[in-house]
């Protein structure tokens, strides 16, 4: 949310006049002269079912942007419904309609300045009104963000449910949930990569890390699916799996759980693990690529060798990892806006701030903003 806010108020701060800010009317914008406006058909059309755009254009991409920019210069009234679809959009799509209507706004400043303002004020009404809504967001640190997901993910907090798109944040305590084609890969801000299968809950419990020292601490509660984990730049016995039948003492660097009614089976790519069950069995797992069952009342059977892994993830491509400690201090600043806090989470406070990551993207629209707009039109 605060990117999104930030993204508004660089592309369309500066078309503000003394604060003030004009009404939007329904009345044809003077953006597009009437050779390069859209006909009165496909105008009639978007209105008459908004969502249709966000369903032809999954991805955002270019291709929305031009889309969006042709529909607000083409005819005013299609503004609300623009940003009215920020609402449901996912973060590519947010992406595409504010720079969109960022290349409306400038083109509309030399011919319609009032309706140049009307852009900046609905993003910013809209801006405040999606910040103040009561079930996004958590009142808890952020430790992380998703770096991809497929079909439905759901991140659960104490302001309820929403969905979990490529550049959401995640919190501390939040329940991550996917659905039966649901994929997410989460990277926390010391570097993690936690990596969520389809029909799995997650809890991300314990996050404490000083990017400045060796403390920390991160704890996962799996109760039901499957996730592969890999450990960031921590000390690797910082981090710790909780799972029905046995908690998992990493000793990085690598591996996939699968945590079902009746047992779990642990499969080490990498590194150690030390599997302490619920029965008190306490079983190192040192080999790669072999798999540890344990049944619901703690019994464990193997390792034994495996030549495949436990679940695919080969649709998500490599793993978004990068352990030098220079990464994790930038990664850390992202999500916390700051890298002089000694800890976030675990019921450390984080000093709220913008995000270098989302500064940097600002920037970068800013500039397709600017140079994708047709020259014939400048």
């Amino acid at each position: 949310m605060r990117r999104f806010y930030a993204l508004s108020w660089v592309l369309f701060g500066p078309l503000i006049v003394a604060g003030q800010f004009a009404t939007l009317t329904s009345a044809a914008a003077a953006v597009y002269s009437p050779e390069l406006a859209l006909p009165a058909q496909t105008i009639q059309e978007f209105l008459n079912d908004p969502a249709a755009l966000l369903a032809q254009f999954p991805d955002g991409g270019q291709q929305m942007v031009a889309r969006v920019r042709d529909l607000a210069a083409s005819d005013a009234s299609t503004l609300s419904a623009l940003v009215g679809l920020l609402a449901t959009a996912n973060t590519n799509q947010t992406n595409a309609i504010g720079t969109g209507l960022g290349q409306t706004a400038v083109l509309a400043v030399k011919t319609d300045p009032a309706y140049a303002n009307a852009i900046q004020q609905a993003i910013v009404r809209t801006s405040t009104n999606r910040a103040n809504k009561v079930g996004p967001g958590s009142l808890q640190p952020k430790i992380g963000s998703a770096v991809i997901t497929k079909d439905q993910v759901d991140g659960q907090t104490e302001r309820g449910t929403q969905p979990i798109a490529p550049g959401t944040v995640v919190y501390l305590d939040e329940l991550v949930r996917t659905g039966v084609t649901g994929k997410a890969e989460l990277l926390l801000a010391d570097r993690t990569n936690l990596t969520v299968a389809p029909t799995t809950e997650i809890r991300l419990d314990k996050f404490v890390y000083d990017p400045g020292g060796a403390s920390g601490n991160v704890v996962v509660i799996a109760t039901l699916g499957a996730f592969r984990f890999i450990t960031g730049v921590q000390p690797h016995e910082n981090y710790e799996i909780k799972t029905p039948v046995a908690t998992l003492g990493v000793r990085g660097t690598e591996f996939i759980a699968l945590v079902q009614r009746d047992g779990a089976e642990i499969q080490l790519n990498s590194g150690a693990v030390i599997v302490t069950t619920i029965s008190g069995s306490v079983v190192p797992m040192n080999v790669p690529q072999t798999v540890l069952t344990i049944d619901s009342q703690g019994n464990t059977q193997g390792p034994t060798p495996v030549s495949q892994p436990l679940v695919n993830f080969a649709d998500l491509g490599p793993p978004v990892t990068n352990t030098a400690l220079s990464d994790a201090l930038a990664a850390f600043a992202a999500v916390t806006g700051d890298t002089t806090i000694g800890a976030a989470g675990g019921g450390g406070g984080v000093k709220q701030g913008p995000g270098a990551v989302e500064v940097v993207l600002v920037k970068e629209l800013w500039v397709v903003a600017c140079r994708s707009i047709p020259t014939t039109q400048l």
